[in-house]
Formats: C-alpha cells, sequence, structure tokens
C-alpha cells in the first residue's frame, strides 16, 4: 500500500512540475503583454494629455491592478525618495520587475533601454520610442505564444512521463 502511495505523490509532483512550467511561461507572457500596453498607455498621456512623465507614472502606478503595477510602483516609489536620477531609477525598478517575472532577455532589454532615454529628449522622441518598444515587446509576445502553444503539450506530457519513469524505476 505504501509503495502505490509513494507512486501517486511521485507522478503526482511531476505531472505538478510539468503544469507549474507552463503556468510561469503563460504569466511571463501576461507581463510582456502588459507591459507592452503600459508603453503604449504612457506614450497617449504623453501626447494628448501633454502630462509630465513623473505624472504619468504617478497616476498609472495608483490606477493599475496588474503586473505592470509592479514596475510602476518600484519606479514610483523611488520618485517619491528622489535620491536617485530617472534612468537609475528605470533601470534598477526595470531589473527587479524582469526577476519577479521571469522575463526573457530579449523584454529585458526592452524595458532596459527604454528607459535610459526617457526624460532626456522631447514628448515626440519619446513617444515614438516608447510606441516602437510597444510594438517589439507585441511581436516578442506573439512569439512567445506560438513557442508556449507548441511545447505546452509536451511540457505537460513529459511531466506524467517521468512521473511513470521514475516509479517504474523505483518499484
Amino acid at each position: 500500500m505504501t509503495k502505490f502511495i509513494g507512486a501517486f505523490l511521485v507522478v503526482f509532483a511531476c505531472t505538478t512540475w510539468g503544469y507549474m512550467h507552463n503556468f510561469k511561461e503563460r504569466n511571463t507572457i501576461s507581463a510582456i503583454r502588459e507591459l507592452s500596453m503600459l508603453f503604449s498607455e504612457i506614450a497617449r498621456s504623453i501626447s494628448f494629455r501633454l502630462e509630465p512623465l513623473t505624472q504619468v507614472i504617478h497616476r498609472l502606478a495608483s490606477e493599475k491592478r496588474s503586473a505592470a503595477a509592479l514596475f510602476l510602483h518600484q519606479l514610483d516609489d523611488g520618485l517619491s525618495i528622489g535620491d536617485m536620477p530617472f534612468d537609475a531609477l528605470w533601470q534598477k525598478a526595470a531589473s527587479f520587475f524582469a526577476k519577479e517575472t521571469h522575463l526573457p532577455d530579449q523584454a529585458a532589454e526592452i524595458l532596459q533601454s527604454v528607459g535610459m532615454h526617457l526624460g532626456k529628449m522631447d514628448y515626440e522622441a519619446e513617444v515614438n520610442r516608447l510606441t516602437e518598444a510597444a510594438k517589439e515587446l507585441k511581436t516578442l509576445e506573439e512569439e512567445m505564444k506560438k513557442n508556449n502553444l507548441k511545447t505546452e503539450k509536451t511540457v505537460k506530457s513529459l511531466g506524467v512521463l517521468l512521473g511513470l519513469f521514475i516509479v517504474i524505476i523505483l518499484l
């Protein structure tokens, strides 16, 4: 009886691993989508509302309730303290966000590069850079979705098969 319970637990753990891996991938894709929408929203606020960047970030940080809010809160908290320049605050918030949401290197580089230029250009150049970054992130999101669709069933099945393989070896 103990062997069957152990076998069940091993299969269950490996199956859960497969599903958790897929869940993590979906969350990463979702974070990239939210970043893309965030960049588009910042660009719209700068161009149509003519709001300063710091006010846009503060307003969006108080409104957003998504993964992007994590990034905005980090940035807004740093701005309220005011002990670092904007680009350093952006880099710090971007690093934290990339680590927490498991962003791929390409998305993290896009996020980092946007912050290096914001606040140093005229508003048209800032809007263009934000719009370009949103498009790049959207393209990356679509690529990751395609890849996830291809590998989703494989990863889940691999978890089950790994569990069965371990059980067969142990029995």
